[in-house]
C-alpha cells in the first residue's frame, strides 16, 4: 500500500486528513513520536532528527507528504519574546520542512508535497481581497517564517523539479480547533452560558473581519491540489468576510439567546492588530473543481453540533 506522510498529524488539519484518507495508509509525525497506523506502531523519537527523516523517506518512499506543522498563537494571547518565537517558528515552518524536502529529493523524488502556508504571508495587503498574485509581504514572525517555507517549496520545485504545491490557507475551523482561538472559544463559552456555567464572554473587537471556512473543505482542497497534473500555489479561502459580531449572533441565536446580554467588548485584551484578510479561491476552483460544502451559518451550526458530540 502506498504510504502518506502527515507532518503535524495531531493538529486540526492533520486529524482530519488522517480520518479522510484512511489511517492504515498514513505515517503520522508528531513532536515526540511517529505513528505507523497501518502497522499499529508508535515510535517514541524526536521526529525533527534529520537522519530519522531520511531513513523513513528512504524506506517508505511516500506517495504524498502533507506538511501541516505550525507554531502559532492567537491574537488574544500574550506574544513570546521575538527571539524565542522566531526560533520555534523558523524551525517548524522552514528548517524541519527542509529536512523533509531534502530527503525527498535524495530518496523519493516522485513524492507529491503539500505545504500549508498562511494568509498572514500577505501582511497588510494593498487589496481588500487577495489571490495568488498579491505581493507576499509578511509583517509578523508567523507570516515571515511561513513565507520562508513557501519560497523554500518553490525553490525545490523550480530547481529539482519536485512536485511541491503551496496552499495559502485562510482561517478554517472544525470541532478539532483549539479553544485558544476565537471561533471555538466563542462557541464553547456560549454553550457554557446556556448550561449556566458561565455568565459572559469578553472579546477584543466585535467589528473585526475574518474569512472563516470549514476545515474539512480546506483539507479536501489539499487532497485535490496533489491530484492535479502540475504543482502550483493556491489560495484556499471562501472569498467572504464576516465580523466577530456575525459569529456571536449566529451562535447565540442557535442556542436561543440574545448575544447582547452576554458578550462584552474590550479592545485592551488584543495583543496585536489583525489585518483584514479575505481570499479569492477562483484559481483553486478552476484548476481542481473544488467548492466548499458549507456556508458561514451552516458551518457554525455543524461545528456546534460536532463539539457537543466530542
Amino acid at each position: 500500500m502506498d504510504k502518506i506522510f502527515v507532518v503535524g498529524a495531531g493538529g486540526q488539519d492533520g486529524r482530519i486528513i488522517c480520518n479522510l484518507l484512511g489511517k492504515e495508509s498514513i505515517i503520522g509525525f508528531h513532536k515526540d513520536f511517529v505513528v505507523n497506523f497501518g502497522e499499529d506502531k508508535k515510535i517514541s523519537v524526536k521526529t525533527y532528527e534529520k537522519e530519522l527523516i531520511k531513513s523513513l523517506v528512504k524506506e517508505y518512499k511516500p506517495k504524498f507528504l502533507y506538511y501541516l506543522a505550525s507554531y502559532h498563537h492567537s491574537s488574544e494571547e500574550a506574544p513570546e519574546d521575538d527571539i524565542s518565537l522566531t526560533e520555534k517558528s523558523n524551525f517548524t515552518h522552514f528548517i524541519l520542512y527542509n529536512y523533509f524536502l531534502e530527503a525527498i529529493r535524495l530518496y523519493s523524488p516522485e513524492t507529491r508535497v503539500f505545504y500549508s502556508a498562511s494568509s498572514l504571508i500577505f501582511g497588510n495587503p494593498p487589496t481588500d481581497i487577495q489571490d495568488e498574485k498579491t505581493p507576499i509581504n509578511p509583517v509578523c514572525i508567523y507570516g515571515i517564517t511561513k513565507a520562508s517555507g513557501f519560497f523554500l517549496g518553490r525553490y525545490y520545485r523550480d530547481n529539482y523539479h519536485l512536485f511541491v504545491s503551496n496552499g495559502i490557507l485562510y482561517n478554517h475551523e472544525s470541532e478539532f480547533r483549539s479553544d485558544r482561538f476565537l471561533f471555538p472559544k466563542i462557541i464553547k463559552s456560549a454553550i457554557d452560558i446556556k448550561k449556566g456555567k458561565l455568565d459572559k464572554i469578553i472579546v477584543g473587537n466585535l467589528s473585526s473581519v475574518t474569512d472563516w471556512g470549514y476545515a474539512y473543505d480546506y483539507v479536501d482542497a489539499m487532497i485535490k491540489i496533489l491530484h492535479i497534473d502540475k504543482p502550483d500555489d493556491f489560495v484556499i479561502a471562501t472569498g467572504e468576510g464576516h465580523t466577530v459580531r456575525d459569529l456571536v449572533e449566529v451562535v447565540f441565536t442557535v442556542l436561543g439567546l440574545d448575544y447582547k446580554n452576554y458578550v462584552c467588548e474590550d479592545k485592551n485584551i488584543l495583543k496585536r492588530n489583525k489585518p483584514i484578510l479575505i481570499g479569492n479561491p477562483k484559481k483553486l476552483s478552476e484548476k481542481t473543481g473544488w467548492k466548499r460544502s458549507l456556508g458561514f451559518k451552516e458551518m457554525i451550526i455543524k461545528i456546534m453540533s460536532d463539539m457537543k458530540n466530542e
